[in-house]
C-alpha cells in the first residue's frame, strides 16, 4: 500500500480503513513424529474456538467492527 509519494508499505490497513478477513485453521500447530504429523501438543478444539472467539472480539473492540470478518479453512 502506497502513500501519496509511491513508497510502500507507509500506510496501514487501518490508515486505509481496509476490510480484515480472519481465518481459523487449527490444525496448523504440528510437529512431525517420523514422516507423519503429530498433533498431540495442539490446542483442544474448543478451547481453541474459545482462543479463536475471544481474538475475533479483541479484534472488533480495537478496529471498526462492521470491517473485520470471519472464515472457515476449508469451507
Amino acid at each position: 500500500w502506497s502513500d501519496a509519494e509511491g513508497k510502500p508499505w507507509k500506510r496501514s490497513l487501518v490508515d486505509n480503513q481496509f476490510e480484515i478477513l480472519f481465518v481459523s485453521q487449527f490444525t496448523l500447530y504440528a510437529r512431525m513424529k517420523g514422516t507423519k504429523p503429530d498433533y498431540s501438543h495442539a490446542m483442544a478444539p474448543n478451547d481453541a474456538q474459545t482462543l479463536y472467539n475471544q481474538f475475533l472480539a479483541l479484534a472488533r473492540n480495537k478496529y471498526d467492527a462492521s470491517k473485520i470478518f470471519d472464515g472457515q479453512f476449508g469451507a
